[in-house]
């Protein structure tokens, strides 16, 4: 459907004071049907998960089949033994110190990890930080990625025992790295390093999330539904100086609010980097026969009503039909651009 058309059936719903906060401002591509095959003679989007170290590994098993749209896996550790463990379509093994010492296995490494980005347009990095992955690794997976071109966004779990000054400054490092290259980066676990934080629940709570924020940004791209996306929008729309955070909620019932406001409420996300946010997108995906435009509009100004009106943020969004969810509505909102006060 065509962002015009879109508009006008919104406006016959009485939401005539909908998107003063533009999606976008008249200077954003048309909002266009689902595509679920690509346009006669174009290639279809490649997507790619790429998992860096043990805890991205971890993450990428726990999720094997359930990725749609997932193009090609690929894990790339400095420890056989984990990466043996790892389900992936594609393993590569990194030499620490190695891009020092030899620069045939640096030419090597980077040759071998290019290779397998051929058709992948946008990337998913998935990984620990602070927990000794070695940052020449974060640096040549960067230099490839940029000069493929490849659109990325980062998913990241601090690790256990970040409070330590010496884990924070590395942790800090690796966040850096990512940033150099990665569209937005998203923490996926609330305080891991904290004791009450156990290591099974930390990277339970880092595969549902890194989940959320997989299918949030695909989904409105390949998937059917009202209001479907580009996904190089998506990613330019994350690319934000500033943080990024993520928040997701469910409801049941004909009642989508109670969803947008446990992603609004969700303890990654919250009201005050959500009010501070320069870009804001979600997707509302829902079961078909109660998805409706009205429904919509009613979410859409749950989020302008979270935002700072006079910060000019900005707003795009996406929704798809979903009958295979367990509850009726699922929310999952992209903050970027934060800057909190």
């Amino acid at each position: 459907m065509k962002r015009r058309e879109f508009l006008q059936d919104l406006s016959a719903l009485g939401a005539s004071t909908l998107l003063p906060c533009h999606v976008y401002a008249g200077t954003a591509q048309p909002i266009s049907q689902a595509r679920q095959t690509p346009e006669e003679g174009a290639r279809p989007v490649g997507i790619g998960v790429i998992a860096i170290g043990r805890i991205g590994g971890e993450i990428l098993s726990a999720l094997a089949g359930n990725l749609l749209y997932l193009r090609r896996s690929i894990a790339i550790d400095t420890d056989p033994v984990a990466l043996l463990r790892v389900v992936a379509d594609e393993k590569l093994m990194f030499c620490p110190g190695c891009l020092h010492t030899a620069s045939q296995f640096s030419k090597g490494f980077r040759g071998d990890f290019a290779e397998l980005l051929e058709g992948i347009d946008i990337a998913f990095i998935v990984a620990g930080i602070g927990g000794g992955i070695d940052i020449n690794l974060l640096s040549a997976i960067a230099d490839v990625l940029r000069e493929k071109s490849i659109s990325t966004i980062a998913a990241v779990i601090p690790s256990r025992g970040i409070e330590d000054g010496y884990r924070q400054g590395v942790a800090h490092d690796d966040i850096h790295a990512l940033k150099d290259v990665a569209n937005a980066v998203f923490p996926l676990a609330i305080a891991f390093h904290q004791s009450t934080t156990s290591l099974p629940s930390a990277l339970n709570q880092a595969i549902n999330t890194f989940e959320h924020l997989y299918h949030g940004v695909t989904k409105p791209v390949f998937g059917p539904g009202l209001v479907t996306l580009d996904v190089e929008d998506v990613v330019s729309t994350l690319s934000q100086d500033g943080a990024s955070a993520i928040g997701f909620g469910l409801a049941s019932g004909e009642n989508a609010e109670s969803a947008m406001l446990a992603a609004i409420k969700h303890p990654l996300l919250g009201r005050g980097r959500l009010f501070s946010a320069s870009t804001v997108f979600f997707h509302l995906e829902g079961h078909t026969d109660i998805l409706k435009f009205k429904t919509i509009s009613k979410v859409i100004d749950m989020v302008r009503g979270a935002t700072d009106e006079h910060y000019d943020s900005m707003l795009i969004f996406g929704a798809t039909e979903n009958n295979a969810l367990f509850c009726d509505y699922r929310v999952t909102i992209l903050a970027s651009g934060i800057h909190m006060r």
